[in-house]
């Protein structure tokens, strides 16, 4: 009876977390979009010389923003606490902690700012934007604390309105500006605005759900301190390789190389995206797992369904944007940035790679073990600096893509998985993902061919997006990649949301090849 029960609780644990990760993941691939047709329209509205300006600019800003990490905190701890005042000081430390460190780190920047302009990259009109960059970082930490603390307390719809607030805001504003002469600064102009908005509205949801304001406490704020210190350190590094790759290339590029880059960079981090959409809702779902008797020996198996699930949905988008890489670009971003569909193409491939550090991490975190994390982090980014100083001023973005998304991340995938199985002894489950990598690469390769042979882009885009959802389920299936049991909790997580009936019908599609 107690297995039973055992399996059961686990069971409706993975539904509950399913379907609130497909709510913000698709929410997040909504705003996502709508971030993506900003991405176009400067590249379009701006010239490859000012898009690589304004590249820079945001690099210096995502580089900036790493004090967001403090959210974790509350993530983790605000499942677990008792009562509305430990929620209250856990929610008001946390804002004040961040903040401080925010205006810090906000004010040295500003005060650099114009040294950076003029000795680093030679280019005085610089200035003003990364003076922008630098003023937006303690906007960027209320929002994304809002964010953390809604998750905290399970409102996955209200975080993934916040978000879809923010992408389309920053649509509109920035568009708007552009188009009204502003140039970059505008861009910049437009970002604020979509920061500050959601962030005034979270605060209000946040104290609404933690019962009103409190006073924060020193007794918490040492706590939160002494659990993110480790975080902080590691999020600025997590954040500096990618965005510094873009600074180092406006040392060593031309600023349309770096716009070609930018353009492929953001795209492609689409996928990025997904996975930290998925990870975002599943941290809560860890810490519980790991805090609770009952369930704490099913941490493993969670975490194998989490990188399988999110495999069998992420698959087919790898493989049918992959193979028109160059149709795409050039439609969307036009063919001025000649370089982006290479970039693109190896972005999205390693990027997916990369999807079990993305889940490890979070699985380590859910343990409470954030100096451990830190470490692993930490030498996964000085491997990843290493290879950017290396490579980046021989081969220039070539170089970089290699040196991020994929050398890097096939040692960071071996440093986690020998992490997890020999200090958490949590084995991982490569059959299915093996298998479901082998369908993905053979109907690649066909795509591929398919999109080659069409000469029109818009041709190749609809018959490889027939033959991807026509081909991939039953392949999968052939290959031992799916199973009934897998459909089963698909079907049932289906059940409960609103776009249930197309995943249903795929579902009983792919049941028609299953064979066990």
């Amino acid at each position: 009876m107690e297995g039973r029960g055992h399996r059961k609780g686990v069971r409706e644990l993975g539904i509950k977390a399913a379907r609130g990760a497909a709510m913000y993941v698709g929410g997040n691939i909504t705003g996502s979009l709508a971030v993506l047709a900003l991405l176009i329209l400067l590249a379009r509205l701006l010239s490859p010389s000012d898009f690589g300006v304004y590249s820079i600019a945001l690099a210096f800003y995502t580089l900036l923003s790493g004090t967001y990490i403090f959210g974790v905190a509350l993530r983790k701890e605000l499942p677990n606490v008792r009562s509305r005042q430990m929620a209250r000081d856990l929610v008001a430390s946390t804002y004040a902690v961040a903040l401080l460190v925010a205006l810090i780190v906000s004010a040295a920047a500003m005060l650099s700012g114009g040294a950076i302009a003029v000795y680093v990259y030679r280019m005085q009109g610089l200035y003003l934007p990364l003076l922008e960059a630098a003023a937006l970082v303690p906007l960027y930490a209320l929002f994304n604390l809002a964010l953390a603390a809604l998750a905290g307390f399970g409102k996955t719809k209200a975080l993934t309105v916040l978000y879809l607030i923010y992408a389309f805001a920053q649509l509109s504003a920035s568009t708007a500006f552009v188009v009204m002469g502003y140039g970059v600064v505008g861009a910049l102009a437009g970002l604020a605005i979509s920061l500050a908005v959601p962030a005034l509205l979270g605060l209000y949801l946040v104290a609404r759900e933690a019962g009103g304001f409190a006073r924060p406490t020193k007794k918490t704020m040492r706590y939160v301190a002494r659990f993110s210190s480790p975080l902080l350190v590691t999020s600025m590094a997590n954040q500096g390789p990618p965005n510094f790759a873009i600074l180092l290339l406006g040392v060593f590029a031309t600023t349309a190389v770096v716009g070609s880059y930018n353009a492929a960079f953001r795209f492609g981090n689409s996928i990025n995206v997904i996975l930290l959409s998925a990870s975002y809702v599943l941290l809560p779902l860890y810490s519980r797992t790991v805090s609770e008797k009952r369930l704490s020996g099913a941490a493993g198996k969670i975490y194998n369904d989490s990188i399988y699930y999110t495999l069998l949905f992420l698959l087919p988008l790898v493989v049918y944007v992959t193979p028109l890489s160059q149709p795409l670009m050039s439609l969307l971003f036009s063919s001025k940035y000649a370089l982006a569909p290479l970039y693109f193409a190896l972005i999205v491939i390693g990027s997916t790679a990369g999807m079990f550090n993305t889940y490890a991490s979070n699985l380590v975190l859910g343990y409470g073990d954030t100096r451990r994390f830190m470490w692993y982090q930490l030498t996964a980014i000085l491997a990843q600096l290493a290879l950017l100083f290396a490579l980046v001023p021989s081969f220039s973005a070539i170089g970089a893509i290699f040196a991020l998304f994929i050398i890097s991340q096939v040692l960071i995938n071996l440093l986690y998985i020998y992490a997890l199985d020999s200090q958490f002894k949590v084995k991982h489950r490569f059959n299915e993902v093996i298998r479901l990598t082998l369908v993905s690469a053979l109907l690649m390769a066909l795509l591929y061919g398919v999109a080659t042979l069409l000469s029109s882009g818009y041709l190749a885009l609809l018959v490889n997006l027939l033959l991807t959802v026509v081909l991939f389920p039953p392949l999968a299936a052939l290959f031992g990649g799916i199973r009934k049991r897998n459909l089963a909790f698909i079907e049932d997580v289906a059940a409960s949301l609103k776009i249930g009936k197309v995943v249903g019908y795929m579902a009983r599609y792919t049941s028609l090849f299953v064979r066990d």
